[in-house]
């Protein structure tokens, strides 16, 4: 006899609810208690026979080693469900398919961007190389223009010497003074040899007074005169005449004459000098206006233009 109630709700099942009463049981149970749809219950309702059982009475014949009947429906999946949940794969895989081909798409426009790209950077390469030819050749050209300059300038100063330590006054008579060391160096020093004549830079502190200027009209003068002070090698304050002499505080300080050297030939000197003792360079010298080198005294004679030069030496 029929139990009216659903097994699992325990609520009544009327006339017009859908319900199934389980053939072996005779249990009902709400469709919609046992999860199934309206198009696999009406299916069932389609058989001729109703035949249904539910989970449990299935459970029980299996367990007791008898079979249902090929006509027998249960509460599992049915082709209709399959048949859906293989649409919704379908589904999915369509949404798949059209997302990987919008990542084609943003692939093909990354690479057509990356093209680009490099396409750009081999631009901006050699516009760099074509720049750093450019600036490679300006700076042989800066280095040149730095050299013509200084030669250019050394060429000026071609008649000119430097006198350093001779004390100074104020309101000095410099031709006068200059005068006085042409005397102390046996050198008949005339106002018509003298094109220019002064004082420059500094007070020195050691010296007391400002190193003098004296350029001569000839260059053959200019010559003389420091052929004079080579032979008077230990030119002192205490050679010069006495008002001059008296303004120092040690007489005995020296006189030194050198060619003018522009400022690049003045440190290139220097530096040479330093070369010249730490590699046992036997001869440094200068020569109108120009610095040369040599190693012994059969080795060639080197012109020093820059620091790199020293390197030729051997």
């Amino acid at each position: 006899m029929p139990q009216l109630n659903c097994k699992l709700c325990s609520v009544k099942c009327g006339r017009y609810d859908d319900f199934l009463e389980c053939r072996k049981c005779s249990y009902c149970y709400h469709t919609k208690c046992i999860n199934m749809g309206a198009t696999e219950f009406e299916n069932i309702k389609k058989q001729p026979d109703m035949s249904w059982s539910c989970v449990n009475c299935i459970e029980d014949s299996l367990l007791s080693g008898n079979k249902t009947s090929s006509n027998t429906s249960t509460i599992s999946p049915t082709l209709f469900d399959v048949m859906l949940q293989l649409q919704k794969i379908l589904e999915v895989q369509n949404d798949l398919i059209v997302s990987v081909n919008s990542c084609h798409e943003q692939i093909n426009e990354c690479n057509n961007f990356l093209k680009c790209q490099e396409q750009r950077i081999n631009e901006c390469l050699i516009k760099i190389q074509d720049l750093e030819t450019k600036n490679a050749t300006l700076e042989k050209e800066n280095i040149q223009l730095k050299q013509t300059l200084n030669d250019t300038e050394q060429y000026t100063r071609r008649n000119s010497l430097e006198i350093v330590g001779v004390p100074e006054t104020r309101n000095e008579n410099i031709i006068s003074v200059v005068q006085a060391v042409g005397v102390a160096l046996g050198f008949n020093l005339q106002r018509n040899m003298i094109d220019a004549c002064h004082r420059v830079g500094v007070l020195s502190s050691l010296y007391n007074s400002r190193p003098i200027i004296l350029k001569f009209v000839s260059r053959l003068d200019k010559e003389d005169f420091l052929n004079k002070r080579k032979i008077k090698r230990n030119l002192k304050v205490r050679d010069l005449n006495e008002d001059i002499a008296k303004l120092s505080k040690n007489p005995d300080n020296g006189i030194y004459i050198n060619k003018l050297l522009t400022q690049h030939n003045c440190i290139l000197f220097a530096k040479a000098k330093d070369y010249k003792k730490q590699h046992n360079i036997k001869y440094l010298w200068c020569k109108n206006g120009k610095i040369f080198m040599r190693k012994e005294d059969a080795s060639k004679v080197y012109e020093i233009k820059t620091v790199n030069s020293f390197m030729d030496v051997h």
